[in-house]
């Protein structure tokens, strides 16, 4: 089995017109979260065409823009030497990663988001600051688009920066003293 899977990959690997395709079925795959509908190429080259065709048993030399149903890839695959696969197997067999959906992947966003702030609450040491970051994200207050916007200068830092997330804190804590001193200067 384990042969057939690199088989498999190299297969599709090897002919350029699957890079384009693959691309659009998973765009497809994210937005409905199955395998299904019509795909359109547009501007595939002669050889893309051929590999194409050749996989799908169609001529599709004449035509400028191709377009291929989830159907006739099914058909396709189910008599060729690949037919122990699915399409979603094969596509994460070429990507080496699942399949995701956006509504799986927007999950995962929140998820790591929410990690990210909790690390930094369990990190400070001055509790009126872990209050007021709990609060702020609870609440969603006006600081919030402050945090979100850390956070997410977070995520663009190198991975290996220790530096990048003490300077992160560092700009936290202003926010937190200056909405500390608006509030002590209004009331």
């Amino acid at each position: 089995m384990e042969n057939d899977k690199k088989e498999c990959r190299a297969y599709f690997l090897e002919r350029s017109v699957y890079k384009k395709l693959f691309a659009k079925i998973q765009e497809k795959y994210a937005g409905i979260g199955h395998f299904g509908g019509t795909f359109l190429l547009d501007d595939l080259t002669k050889e893309e065409k051929e590999q194409l065709g050749g996989f799908l048993q169609k001529d599709f030399s004449g035509q400028k823009n191709v377009r291929v149903t989830a159907k006739q890839m099914e058909k396709a695959l189910q008599s060729s030497r690949f037919c122990n696969f699915t399409w979603e197997e094969i596509l994460e067999l070429y990507t080496g990663r699942a399949l995701l959906v956006k509504k799986e992947e927007k999950q995962k966003e929140e998820q790591q988001r929410e990690s990210w702030f909790q690390n930094i609450q369990l990190q400070l040491k001055n509790p009126d600051f872990r209050n007021w970051i709990s609060e702020v994200l609870q609440n969603r207050k006006e600081s919030y688009l402050f945090l979100l916007q850390q956070y997410k200068e977070n995520k663009k830092d190198r991975p290996g920066s220790r530096n990048a997330g003490s300077v992160r804190k560092k700009r936290i804590a202003c926010c937190f003293c200056c909405e500390s001193h608006r509030k002590s200067t209004l009331f």
